[in-house]
This record gives C-alpha cells, sequence and structure tokens, in this order.
C-alpha cells in the first residue's frame, strides 16, 4: 500500500504515517539532543542523574523505534525495530526503577544497548540503497557501535566519564537526526518517492 495515500484511519496505516513523519523523527532528535546537553552540563554529577537521564531517553527511544516499525515494508526490518524498543523499554524501566544502581550496571546496560543499536542501524542503511538520508544512517551506526564497545571495554569507568560519553553521543545523535528530519521534510515538499525508505534517526 502507498504510504503517501489518503489516510485511512486504519490503525496500522497512523502508525506508519506517525513514524514516517519528519515531525516524529525532529522531535525524537530535540528531545535526544536535550538529553545529551543535560548530561554533560548538569552540575555535580551523580548516578542517580546519570540513570534518570538514562532511563528517560531509553524510553523515548523504545517509542519511537515502535512506531517507526510501522513506516517500512520490509519485514525483516520491522521485526529488528520491535525488538530494538522491546530491548529498550525494559532497559528503561529496569533503571528507572533502581536509579540508585552502579556506575558498572548502568554501561553495561548502555553498553550492550549502543552496541546492538549500532548493528541494526548499519544494517537498515546499508540495505536501504535508495534512502535520501543513508551516509548519516551508516555514520550513526558506526558510531553508536564503536561507542558501544568502547565503553563495554572500560576498566573502571567513572560518573562523570559516563556522563560525559553518553552527552557526546545524545547530541550527537541528535544533530545526525535533525539533520535527517530536515532532509525528509524536504524531499516531502519536493514530491520525492518516500514509499520504500524507512527514514530513520539512529536511536541511541
Amino acid at each position: 500500500m502507498d504510504r503517501t495515500s489518503p489516510s485511512t484511519g486504519d490503525p496500522h496505516d497512523v502508525m506508519a504515517r506517525a513514524g514516517g513523519h519528519w515531525g516524529m523523527m525532529l522531535t525524537f532528535s530535540l528531545l535526544t539532543l536535550a538529553a545529551g546537553v543535560l548530561a554533560v552540563a548538569w552540575p555535580g554529577r551523580t548516578v542517580h542523574v546519570i540513570a534518570v537521564l538514562f532511563g528517560i531517553q531509553l524510553l523515548v527511544v523504545a517509542g519511537y523505534e515502535f512506531f517507526h516499525a510501522f513506516a517500512t515494508d520490509d519485514t525483516g526490518i520491522k521485526v529488528l525495530r520491535i525488538l530494538m524498543a522491546t530491548f529498550s523499554l525494559f532497559a528503561g524501566i529496569l533503571v528507572l526503577r533502581h536509579p540508585f544502581q552502579t556506575v558498572a550496571l548502568i554501561v553495561l546496560v548502555l553498553g550492550v544497548l549502543w552496541t546492538a543499536t549500532g548493528l541494526v542501524n548499519m544494517f537498515t542503511a546499508i540495505s536501504d540503497r535508495e534512502s535520501p538520508h543513508r551516509a548519516p544512517m551508516i555514520v550513526g551506526g558506526v558510531i553508536t557501535f564503536i561507542a558501544g564497545i568502547v565503553l563495554l571495554s572500560f576498566p573502571a569507568p567513572t560518573v562523570f566519564a559516563v556522563a560525559m560519553l553518553l552527552g557526546i553521543m545524545l547530541i550527537v545523535v541528535g544533530l545526525l537526526g535533525a539533520t535527517s528530519a530536515f532532509e525528509l521534510r524536504a524531499a516531502t515538499r519536493g514530491h520525492r518517492p518516500t514509499r520504500h525508505h524507512a527514514h530513520h534517526v539512529p536511536a541511541v
């Protein structure tokens, strides 16, 4: 079915339009950017502060991935997005439920999530040859994957180190996402075909 056709009111079509809309992408990117700035600039960073910021961001990622899963016609990518949404949701709930856990646990959850997200984003971007913002997706996937590996390899991470890495990553992903959102907006206004593209911002 052509997603540029008039709305039908079917739940699947409604979620597909929402997940593929540039406004959804831009909103997610701005929230990600704001979380990154807070992680870097927050005075007196503590495990509790970082856990809360990280947990809220994970819930935002889960919602975005879930809606975006319906914006693609590729069944494999749809399943991957739903799995990532589910993982992000449970990880977010875990972090928010126990916000005073050790830095090591936050690093483990964050490292695994970034590594998996990076691989999924790279796979999605490489598979979608006609995407107008394929390059930012690949770059975002590579950066996220490397950051996950680096984080998991940290011998003894401190709250400051985790906060800085988390903040920088969120800022980078937010900027890449905002760029992709405006590219999608321009493509939509220019009536370029968008039916077969999974317009996606590299979520963290």
